[in-house]
């Protein structure tokens, strides 16, 4: 793809370092650093149905997010979509983004309470953060 993009004269980003213009450095809330990366892919979306209440799987163009904090989730979340919920919106956890059979939104699973791999707060501000994997819907 990245061929693609400099065929068509598209300046791709910096990046990280040379040759890795779909990663990104940044710091956590708690200063550690966190590296996120970009790519776009085709995903199960779960988008309303034909009756209030029904949704129903569609294949769709989103541009994936991998390694971002719960909390620089929920506020882009709440940026794009003016509200922060990880189920419904242009901007979606990866684990609610195809679920067609809740109706119900779901707040952002985890926070920066919680360290890398655990569910569980534990208030330690040395610790990296945990992360997840975010779906931005395209318009194409």
């Amino acid at each position: 793809m990245i061929n693609d993009f400099l065929a068509k004269g598209i300046r791709l980003p910096e990046g990280r370092a040379e040759g890795q213009p779909d990663r990104f450095v940044y710091l956590d809330s708690n200063g550690n650093p966190q590296e996120v990366q970009v790519c776009f892919q085709n995903v199960t979306w779960s988008e309303p149905g034909e009756t209030i209440g029904t949704y129903v799987q569609r294949s769709r163009n989103v541009m994936v997010l991998k390694r971002v904090t719960y909390s620089l989730a929920a506020m882009l979340d709440q940026q794009i979509d003016g509200r922060s919920d990880a189920r419904f919106g242009r901007l979606r956890d990866v684990l609610y983004a195809g679920d067609h059979l809740v109706t119900t939104g779901q707040i952002w699973p985890l926070d920066d309470r919680m360290a890398y791999g655990t569910t569980t707060p534990d208030f330690r501000d040395e610790q990296q953060v945990a992360i997840t994997t975010a779906y931005f819907l395209m318009t194409q």
